[in-house]
């Protein structure tokens, strides 16, 4: 974990020095599936343990690591079309952020949050037409508006994540 530099070897600018060290411990997992009928299925779960294994502040010892989750979690489907509809595509799906710290004395705590993404897509594949290989999507990407804290590195440096946003992707293929 850094800390500014006692010695001041910087002259007038911060500096940071390492005064510690830290273990990151967890699982991961990840399950994808294509299923009859152009639908497909992705999910992923991460549970992590950080800790703050040496320090030169006795207090941190043992303390989460600043900014590691101890939670994330995802789940998508994406849904293509076949018939008369084929080249057309939708899905979505939801993410979470669990609980961190933004700093080392565990007292600045970022709560978790939820978010929700959205997109539509239509491929022109394979047509043998001039616009063989050109695609079109609309992403939306925390389709509600979450406010969120997406990281700290102290009371005067949070930043929230992005707000709403929508995309418009043309794309050509050859």
């Amino acid at each position: 974990t850094p800390d500014p530099d006692p010695s001041h070897i910087c002259g007038g600018s911060t500096c940071q020095v390492q005064t510690g060290e830290g273990k990151v411990r967890g699982l991961e997992f990840e399950a994808r599936a294509t299923l009859p009928m152009g639908l497909a299925v992705i999910a992923t779960a991460t549970r992590t343990e950080s800790e703050v294994s040496a320090t030169n502040t006795a207090s941190q010892l043992g303390n989460d690591l600043p900014n590691v989750p101890d939670a994330m979690a995802s789940f998508f489907v994406d849904y293509r079309f076949e018939g008369p509809l084929d080249g057309f595509g939708v899905g979505g799906g939801v993410r979470y952020v669990g609980e961190s710290y933004g700093d080392a004395n565990n007292t600045l705590a970022i709560p978790d949050y939820t978010l929700f993404d959205l997109f539509l897509r239509y491929d022109v594949e394979n047509t043998g037409g001039p616009l063989d290989g050109v695609a079109l999507s609309l992403n939306a990407r925390n389709l509600t508006n979450e406010t969120y804290v997406a990281t700290c590195t102290s009371m005067a440096s949070c930043f929230y994540g992005s707000g709403r946003t929508v995309n418009l992707r043309l794309q050509y293929r050859w």
